[in-house]
């Protein structure tokens, strides 16, 4: 496999193994994307390899955010070697435990309450980040009137017209096109902050009893509320109304 010989050559040329013949690649699931993911295991260590698209020049954006982003004691996985001319990274293994996959395990109202608080510390601590120290990468990226147009384009397409099978009337359709350019423009006056854009319970890990975040690569400026909506509404691990509602109090408290 074409994977497997780039993963071989790329080992024997960063020295991460001693002896880079002898390895275990397990193709890993990825994320919605090009990427493609491999746990390596060498001299008793283990890494996670991400093959993505080659760049020409510079590094790749989750590069340049990861290294950003650890400057801020973020927590998020070492990178130990890349090779953007290659598409190719080698990063910490944060292992299996995602967090849905770990609150799953006895669904404990406690522990859930315990975790997503740690989640909202995190969404707090990168609010906390001066926007002005944002590199380029991020801050030229942001929730403006046309990227809100087109999310909420695709929520009428595929939700609304598709799912639901719910077709507007000509009268219902300026009704709700103006309802939408008025929560826009409502939004758009808010303060704007670092946002992951993705933050939820499958890009949450679990590893050595402390929360880790990745799939970062799309950070982006946009409204203090949207990680914490992305995170309580998730559909991979529906909370309860009344934990929905302690925690965002919490958030409240810790943010206001």
């Amino acid at each position: 496999m074409i994977e497997e010989i780039l993963i071989k050559a790329t080992l024997e040329e960063c020295q991460l193994c001693t002896n880079a013949k002898n390895h275990e690649v397990e193709k890993l699931a990825g994320d919605a994307s090009t990427r493609k993911y491999y746990r390596i295991r060498c001299d008793q260590n283990h890494y996670v390899c991400c093959l993505d698209n080659p760049i020409n020049e510079g590094v790749s954006d989750f590069e340049e955010i990861t290294g950003y982003l650890v400057e801020n004691k973020i927590p998020v996985p070492k990178i130990y070697f890349s090779k953007p001319k290659s598409g190719i990274t080698f990063q910490e293994d944060l292992g299996n435990d995602m967090l849905v996959n770990f609150l799953s395990k006895d669904f404990d109202n406690k522990k859930i309450l315990t975790w997503y608080r740690k989640a909202i510390d995190l969404i707090a601590q990168m609010q906390l980040i001066p926007v002005e120290s944002l590199p380029k990468v991020i801050s030229n990226r942001s929730f403006d009137d046309q990227k809100y147009n087109f999310e909420m384009n695709l929520t009428t397409e595929f939700f609304i017209e598709k799912y639901l099978s719910y077709n507007f009337d000509e009268n219902e359709r300026l009704a709700f096109n103006k309802s939408i350019l008025s929560l826009i423009k409502k939004i758009s006056s808010y303060r704007m902050v670092l946002v992951h854009r993705d933050f939820h319970s499958r890009n949450l890990m679990i590893k050595n009893n402390k929360l880790r975040m990745i799939d970062y690569q799309d950070s982006m400026l946009g409204t203090k509320l949207y990680d914490l909506v992305s995170l309580l509404e998730d559909t991979y691990f529906p909370l309860k109304l009344e934990i929905k509602r302690e925690l965002v109090n919490y958030f409240k408290s810790k943010v206001d």
